[in-house]
């Protein structure tokens, strides 16, 4: 599964989805008159096209398959959530109310739910404000304004550690780089099929990212020339060059796994650790990473810089998502407790 923003060619596929999922999914819970009034089969595809572009808009695929999709305005109300009525119970559902709920910058989100959504809801920790009579097209259909109250964008709930996460690339045998340190084998199986959107999703709950000189001088002289690829990111780049400051990218001479622990304590969102190697090395003795999303790309190097090195101890992780695209893996596992 693959959860990316809307694209304008969705429009036509999320409108059929939406008419077969509540005929077919809310039919225990609804009169077939009232689904008809829900759902006639006719929408404007520019309205809803428009509103899908106003709004934060996820898709999840399946393959080829979109297979649900969901919404959100700015004020946080989130407006649409369906998922295909053969894709049920996978979560979906719940990975794409995520990646919505991570995009509210106030602190209360907002959902009118359906007798079928409502206990979907309560699990995620909205309460039932009022039960209401909705009309539509002279029929009256029994919803729940329901609200949830979240942390504003860019903290944590409470007093909560902000957590540390390795997202990076590596070849099928365990490589980021090759032996000259090039990274131009980082595609997927087809150069013209459509790109691995992860990014966009993961992106939403990070605020900082740490990396290496060497990251730092790839990004800069190879991958992004004309423009800083992290902006609305505070970067550090860990170096003993002696470079200016600037209000977006911080040059440090600090330990990583020191201005881990400093920067851990702050307020914010989570942190990226994007590069390198030797830096993810020494997070990685100190156990330091909370996270970590490995895109294995399909390809064997036969040798190069290596992502993981020898520890002393072994790291127990739970394995929480999966997602296939273009021949890429992408594999997100947290750090498992240990009782």
């Amino acid at each position: 599964m693959i959860i990316r923003q809307y694209k304008p060619s969705d429009c036509q596929a999320i409108a059929e989805l939406f008419y077969n999922t509540v005929h077919a999914v809310n039919a225990a819970d609804y009169t077939r008159e009232q689904l008809y009034a829900w759902a006639s089969g006719h929408v404007d595809p520019e309205q809803w096209n428009q509103s899908f572009l106003e709004h934060y808009t996820l898709v999840a695929m399946e393959g080829e398959t979109l297979a649900g999709f969901g919404d959100i305005d700015e004020s946080g109300y989130l407006d649409r959530l369906y998922v295909h009525m053969d894709y049920q119970n996978r979560g979906i559902g719940t990975a794409i109310c995520d990646g919505l709920e991570r995009a509210v910058s106030g602190t209360a989100i907002t959902v009118h739910a359906s007798i079928t959504a409502k206990p979907f809801f309560e699990k995620r920790g909205y309460r039932t404000v009022k039960k209401q009579q909705v009309e539509r097209c002279g029929i009256f259909l029994t919803n729940y304004a329901m609200e949830k109250q979240t942390a504003a964008v860019g903290t944590k709930p409470g007093n909560a550690v902000r957590k540390t996460v390795l997202f990076i690339a590596m070849s099928l045998d365990g490589y980021i780089a090759d032996s000259n340190g090039s990274v131009d084998w980082l595609q997927g199986q087809d150069e013209h099929a459509e790109e691995n959107d992860s990014y966009s999703v993961f992106i939403k709950d990070i605020d900082t990212v740490i990396m290496g000189w060497k990251t730092y001088h790839q990004i800069i002289t190879e991958l992004s020339p004309e423009e800083w690829v992290y902006n609305g990111l505070k970067s550090y780049v860990i170096t003993h060059h002696e470079c200016s400051s600037t209000e977006q990218i911080c040059f440090v001479h600090e330990n990583p796994c020191s201005l881990i622990k400093r920067l851990r304590q702050a307020p914010g969102k989570d942190i990226w650790v994007c590069g390198g190697a030797s830096i993810a090395g020494q997070l990685m003795k100190e156990d330091l990473f909370d996270k970590y999303y490995i895109s294995v790309i399909p390809t064997i190097l036969g040798g190069g810089i290596r992502l993981f090195g020898p520890l002393e101890k072994e790291r127990k992780l739970k394995l929480t998502g999966t997602r296939c695209c273009n021949g890429i893996i992408d594999l997100i596992y947290e750090r498992r407790d240990e009782h």
